[in-house]
């Protein structure tokens, strides 16, 4: 593959055929991008993050630990970070990458947790879930826990995403700048 090549692709802004294209590169060994933010070497190390959690074992862990982690949130007193101390001792034993992919993901899903005892009981699981009481139990006490609990899920999904995106894409130049 050579530079025009790509070059068309990004001037034309044709995303939906970039994408092959791009995973095409990163598979050929290709880590050039002209163009600013991540660019493909930092792509490249994104794609191959993905592909090491993305597996069979690191799905079922993720899914056992927001499950295990909404479940330490919603009992008030357990906060995501004890969650997480409570496991460190089980990871010690793993992969470094799906050790940290069940931290993470219990970490997540305690966030969550507290919401579901700070609607349903006036007690937040988690400090996080103060404000969520305010608004989330009048709505439980109306007969609406089934949407104060989905609200309460969607805020904290779209909330994680746009902080990880933010961190993605920030990180890099935080890193530059605290280099020199």
């Amino acid at each position: 593959m050579e530079k025009h090549y790509l070059r068309r692709f990004v001037d034309f802004g044709n995303v939906y055929n970039l994408c092959p294209v791009l995973i095409g590169a990163v598979a050929n060994g290709h880590i050039w991008l002209e163009r600013g933010g991540i660019g493909l070497s930092g792509f490249s190390l994104l794609l191959s993050g993905f592909a090491s959690v993305l597996t069979v074992q690191g799905l079922l862990l993720m899914i056992g630990g927001l499950i295990g982690g909404i479940i330490v949130g919603a009992l008030p007193g357990l906060s995501a970070t004890m969650g997480v101390a409570l496991l460190i001792p089980l990871s010690f034993g793993m992969d470094p990458v799906n050790a940290l992919v069940l931290l993470i993901a219990v970490y997540c899903g305690a966030v969550y947790g507290g919401s579901v005892s700070a609607i349903l009981l006036r007690t937040p699981g988690t400090p996080a879930a103060a404000a969520t009481m305010f608004d989330g139990h009048p709505m439980a006490a109306r007969g609406e826990a089934g949407r104060a609990l989905g609200w309460a899920a969607v805020a904290s999904m779209v909330g994680g995403l746009l902080s990880a995106i933010v961190l993605t894409v920030a990180s890099p130049q935080i890193a530059k700048v605290a280099l020199q």
